[in-house]
């Protein structure tokens, strides 16, 4: 047995060598994870100690009258947070056109294999002038937008045309608003928002706010919009047969 230990020393020497190299090794994972793990608690901490100093924004439209017809919307966005510096607030909007299927009462709902839909821009529909009304802190910005159903009889007038027997084109207006700023302490900041139909700002993720966004600027910079106020049953037509999918 003493010859045998002898004769391989050097491969148990080996392998004791290899143990402890995989022990050192795993010994240095675990406390990376636990290094991580401090360096986490200690962001989110820092987090949760900021939050009574940041300003916490809310947006949403309210109904204010509607007469002979005309309906009156005002955007207000609000912040009930701490003071923010450097606003900045961008509301768009689009016409969401898509199509329903149509199940007489008489027959069993077949679900339709595709049914299409699209988003165009809007221009026009929400005013160049903002109103803001107190300061840094607890401050209202609002916009007035005057007639909100003014796209409806030309959106009737063109389902009409592109209705079919299995198929109804309906449109209604989506609309978005990004608020960037700055808080006490100089950390930029930027929310994305969609409206609910109830009017109530839903604050989206951010990558799908900017999404949005961008695809917005994108189709305005190829001139790809409708006209709020002029684009006629045959302009929404053109961009439908052109974008939908």
């Amino acid at each position: 047995m003493k010859n045998f230990l002898t004769d391989n020393k050097i491969y148990f020497e080996t392998c004791v060598s290899v143990l402890l190299a995989i022990m050192a090794i795993m010994v240095s994972i675990n406390a990376n994870f636990i290094a991580k793990a401090q360096l986490s608690l200690a962001n989110d901490a820092q987090r949760i100690a900021t939050l009574p100093y940041l300003p916490n924004i809310k947006a949403r439209f309210k109904f204010v009258a509607s007469e002979s017809g005309v309906r009156k919307d005002k955007l207000e966005v609000t912040n009930s947070g701490d003071a923010m510096y450097e606003l900045r607030a961008v509301p768009i909007a689009f016409l969401e056109l898509r199509e329903l299927q149509v199940v007489p009462m008489s027959e069993t709902y077949k679900k339709n294999s595709h049914l299409n839909k699209t988003l165009i821009p809007l221009e026009g529909y929400f005013p160049n002038v903002t109103w803001v009304d107190g300061s840094d802190k607890d401050f209202v910005l609002y916009q007035d937008i005057e007639n909100t159903d003014l796209l409806e009889d030309r959106l009737n007038a063109f389902s009409k045309k592109y209705d079919s027997e299995d198929k109804h084109v309906i449109g209604g207006i989506k609309r978005y608003l990004v608020v960037s700023y700055k808080d006490r302490f100089k950390a930029q900041h930027t929310d994305y928002f969609e409206f609910d139909p109830m009017g109530e700002g839903v604050l989206m993720d951010s990558s799908e706010g900017e999404g949005i966004f961008n695809s917005y600027n994108e189709y305005s910079r190829q001139k790809v919009k409708l006209n709020y106020k002029l684009s006629t049953p045959e302009d929404i037509g053109v961009l439908w047969v052109k974008l939908k999918s």
